[in-house]
């Protein structure tokens, strides 16, 4: 006899396990999450994660030590949906950009002294050069890279510049990538954004 306590579980019935469900989405943003996602269809599902972004964005709450580990793990489940949304690589590429434009509002109100959200963009990172080495379009991905790059004011965009071989842009459209930081450079007045165009021509030197 299977007596397993996933047999058991199913023995329960579909009803039974619904509402245990249910009850445990109440009570736990994790398990609402999961449901979220077994149940939405993928055009619900990518609606949804562009409404958590936005509202990244937007929140001004400022939330203390004691609570950015929830915090950190609310981030997380949002990237767990990324990388499992998507319909194409291109698709998940256009979030995590979006998800990495999060980043100015989510660190200045946050206190993140042990880390947890910096480890969050971390992984992010690494989501970011497995999405980008998926690609077919590195012309198109090198611009996206400059264009994310140009502001960075945490310091968390200028690491996917230091991944940009590793995303699978060869030495002309890095050289090129060179070309465009260069006239920037050389257009810019602020000396902290100037400085910030070199720092990145020397990354991808």
């Amino acid at each position: 006899m299977n007596n397993t306590p996933k047999q058991r579980l199913m023995d329960l019935g579909k009803e039974a396990l619904a509402e245990a469900l249910l009850t445990l989405a109440s009570q736990t943003e994790a398990a609402d999450r999961m449901i979220e996602r077994l149940i939405a269809t993928p055009e619900e599902e990518l609606v949804g994660i562009k409404k958590k972004l936005a509202s990244l964005k937007r929140s001004r709450r400022f939330i203390e030590w004691r609570e950015v580990a929830e915090f950190a793990d609310s981030l997380e489940m949002l990237l767990d949906d990324i990388e499992t949304s998507a319909a194409d690589p291109e698709s998940s590429l256009t979030l995590l950009i979006l998800f990495f434009e999060t980043d100015s509002r989510v660190f200045e109100r946050c206190d993140d002294s042990n880390g947890y959200v910096g480890g969050v963009f971390a992984r992010a990172v690494e989501l970011f050069v497995g999405t980008a080495q998926q690609c077919k379009d590195n012309k198109k991905l090198a611009k996206l890279l400059l264009k994310l790059c140009k502001v960075d004011e945490y310091g968390i965009r200028g690491q996917l510049m230091d991944c940009a071989a590793e995303c699978g842009l060869d030495e002309a459209l890095l050289r090129s990538m060179v070309v465009e930081l260069q006239q920037w450079a050389d257009a810019e007045s602020d000396d902290y954004q100037k400085q910030h165009h070199y720092s990145l021509i020397q990354t991808l030197a």
